[in-house]
């Protein structure tokens, strides 16, 4: 996300255990941040409204539409997407 310098955030966040940091614009949404940002795919665009769920990501523990979610008001979360869910040998009971 090329982000212009004078209204641009820096953010950060532990993501599926991994601390990554992004400069974004301040409407960029969670689930932007996620999918192109740090190529995390898993959580998916289908309403933009928040009605579907297909969004759905773990914000400090709690279930969330990372649709709703501006990736600067959430800054220094820990979020847990589906691909931090398990692993191929022992699948957790969501995935």
């Amino acid at each position: 996300m090329d982000a212009a310098p004078d209204t641009a955030h820096r953010v950060a966040y532990i993501i599926n255990g991994v601390i990554r940091v992004a400069t974004v614009e301040p409407w960029v949404t969670l689930l932007d941040l996620l999918r192109e940002e740090f190529d995390l795919t898993g959580a998916k665009k289908g309403c933009d409204h928040g009605q579907c769920g297909a969004c759905m990501v773990l914000l400090n523990g709690h279930r969330i539409n990372s649709c709703l979610v501006l990736a600067v008001g959430r800054n220094g979360s820990v979020v847990t997407t589906i691909e931090g869910i398990g692993a191929p040998d022992g699948l957790h009971p969501l995935t």
